[in-house]
């Protein structure tokens, strides 16, 4: 394998956010496990907003080296959502 080829190797995950929750995709080669990172109601039973969840969830995910590639946001009769897509340079050689 080249340099730059090796140099390529990169490791993907995607957050996704909604109403007061939000999840981990992590993309790994047997596919994919998806983790509940967040569910957070606030002391009276109301959910943090959105915004609160993600910044506290994209400063953990720059912190273990991922970077922002992609923002999706859609939505869906009654729901809105956001997507992000990050990478981050393999950190153990790829099984073959």
């Amino acid at each position: 394998m080249t340099d730059r080829r090796r140099e390529a190797c990169w490791e993907y995950c995607l957050l996704t956010a909604y109403e007061g929750n939000s999840t981990l995709t992590m993309f790994e080669r047997d596919g994919a496990r998806v983790e509940q990172i967040a569910e957070s109601p606030l002391d009276d039973g109301m959910y943090q907003d959105v915004t609160t969840l993600v910044a506290r969830d994209i400063a953990r995910l720059g912190a273990e080296e991922w970077e922002l590639i992609s923002v999706n946001p859609f939505a869906l009769p009654g729901v809105s959502s956001t997507e992000l897509f990050f990478k981050r340079p393999m950190r153990q050689s790829p099984r073959r």
